[in-house]
């Protein structure tokens, strides 16, 4: 008896692992570089899971060598080999900042032009906003201080 339960717990665990190896595929997402320059980087969302987010589409991006990018401690410190610059009192200088169409996630009171329309500045970085599809996202080059 105690032979039969080992061999039916050893299966049942094999079953709901490969279970959890399914769910864990990275999250679908396509994207199109509509703009990109020395401060400018605009991506569109053409398609997602739902569960994507903006840096699942630069990642997927770059793999496609679209676009180049750093990431360090979940701040992207440099977009197409421009990184960010900070001056030694931390009281100023320029960064990377990500605007979007996706009003729902975006701080209407900072925002961007690009191309006649205003874009909300992102109440969230790249690896927690989830995308939208037909969603822009823009990352500017610009100045800041204190």
């Amino acid at each position: 008896m105690f032979k039969c339960k080992t061999i039916v717990t050893i299966i049942l665990s094999a079953i709901l692992s490969l279970f959890a190896f399914a769910s864990c595929k990275d999250a679908a997402v396509s994207a199109t570089v509509i703009e990109a320059s020395e401060t400018l980087l605009v991506v569109r969302v053409d398609e997602t899971d739902g569960a994507a987010t903006l840096l699942d589409a630069m990642n997927a991006l770059q793999e496609e060598g679209e676009i180049s990018f750093e990431i360090a401690d979940g701040m992207i410190t440099s977009v197409g080999g421009k990184a960010n610059e900070t001056d030694p009192s931390m009281t100023s200088g320029t960064s990377w900042m990500l605007y979007t169409s996706d009003a729902a996630n975006a701080n209407a009171d900072y925002g961007k032009e690009y191309n006649g329309a205003t874009y909300g500045s992102s109440n969230y970085g790249a690896s927690q906003l989830i995308v939208v599809e037909d969603g822009y996202y823009i990352w500017a080059y610009e100045a800041w201080s204190f």
